[in-house]
């Protein structure tokens, strides 16, 4: 073995391996993202210009339905498994090296197309897609590393380099082991999806979509109190009524996020509340959330404070569903950094916070309400669980 070559192709098996992890990562990401399982942040999400969830939501993560993540894993399967049955101690080593050169040259090209989509079109970054494109230009700088000193240029370095040809059985074993990948991948990848939707929804979601313009609008008056960000001059206005307890809520909160945050120059998502607790809820024929109303009556006090989104986003997506339901003590210490004790036991007797969401419920009874969470674009109701591709796809037939 050349031990020139060997600290080279280690660092590069490394920069494979790196990104068939990653892209795996993206892959589930995106998967979730697509079927609506995904309920919460992941922890790329950074802000509006480091965001994963909408890059991989985005019509730009799939090329003719193809995840580009499923791609790029089997890209990095592959160079995985090449470089690893072409060793430093193979005659034909750096025939390998040529054809993973070719195909890291063409993934660069590719990287920096999307790199432009996420700077231009989507103005946002997803960290770990950039990460695999890092991975790439490693493979391919340990490549050229390992290239005959006197042949390091370009030209040279992407013509044959050898004239032996890699053994067919090499070939037969990369494309077995990555076939079997990627039909295991689209195993898993269907059976998420049709835990969560059947073929028969999915029909139904379309045909719901195809008559969207023929949906009745339902007039929703705002107040001063509700909690709302985006263009309050916008054409799109996007009401949901929620419960912070909800875990379905959660779910929703996360897809209309995701799906809006592109969006915040052209749309206006209002919050109101609609607690599925008897104890301010008279529409209730037995008790389902415990704490629901007093969660109410905190978001109400939280915008008081302009904290409403930093309360929202703490109780939906770092608060367990058991933490919520248990003890009112377990809820201050997880929102403790937006109330003090004195203020959050006051807001939890305040008249005014509790007449807040007794007027949010009366106006989702005369909606038509039963069941959260509800959402109105434009005042249209969305008669299906909020996923990011629905909500997406509708408020562009509202623009």
């Amino acid at each position: 073995m050349n031990n020139r070559n060997f600290k080279p192709y280690i660092l590069q098996l490394l920069a494979a391996l790196l990104g068939v992890g990653t892209s795996l990562y993206l892959l589930v990401q995106h998967t979730r993202l697509k079927s609506g399982i995904q309920g919460g942040s992941s922890f790329c999400e950074l802000g509006k210009y480091a965001n994963c969830n909408v890059v991989q939501s985005s019509t730009y993560s799939e090329i003719a339905g193809i995840p580009l993540a499923l791609l790029g894993f089997l890209y990095f399967l592959t160079l995985l498994i090449l470089g690893t049955l072409q060793g430093p101690g193979s005659p034909t080593f750096g025939r390998a090296q040529l054809w993973m050169a070719r195909l890291s040259a063409l993934a660069l090209a590719i990287d920096a197309y999307l790199f432009g989509v996420q700077a231009f079109a989507l103005k946002s970054f997803c960290l770990f897609c950039l990460f695999t494109y890092l991975c790439s230009f490693a493979h391919i700088a340990f490549n050229y590393w390992m290239a005959p000193v006197g042949r390091r240029n370009w030209r040279g370095f992407l013509r044959d380099q050898e004239r032996a040809k890699i053994p067919s059985a090499v070939w037969a074993t990369v494309i077995v082991c990555v076939g079997l990948f990627g039909f295991s991948l689209k195993s898993y990848i269907d059976g998420e999806i049709s835990s969560e939707q059947s073929a028969n929804l999915e029909q139904s979601k379309k045909g719901f979509i195809e008559t969207w313009s023929l949906m009745p609008r339902k007039e929703i008056p705002l107040n001063s109190t509700d909690a709302s960000w985006g263009n309050p001059q916008a054409k799109v206005r996007v009401v949901v009524f929620s419960d912070f307890e909800c875990p379905h809520c959660q779910r929703g909160a996360f897809a209309l996020q995701t799906a809006l945050a592109p969006e915040q120059d052209r749309v206006q998502l209002v919050f109101k509340n609609f607690p599925l607790d008897m104890s301010c809820n008279s529409l209730l024929q037995a008790p389902i959330h415990a704490n629901a109303c007093a969660l109410a009556y905190l978001g109400f006090c939280a915008n008081r404070k302009g904290k409403f989104w930093d309360f929202h986003d703490r109780v939906f997506f770092k608060l367990s569903a058991r933490e919520l339901s248990s003890s009112q003590e377990k809820i201050y210490d997880g929102v403790k950094s937006i109330f003090t004790k004195q203020e959050f036991d006051d807001c939890l007797k305040d008249p005014v916070a509790q007449s807040n969401a007794r007027s949010d419920i009366a106006l989702g009874a005369q909606l038509g309400i039963n069941s959260t969470p509800s959402v109105f674009i434009n005042g249209r109701q969305v008669l299906f669980a909020p996923t990011v591709d629905l909500i997406r796809t509708l408020v562009q037939k509202e623009q």
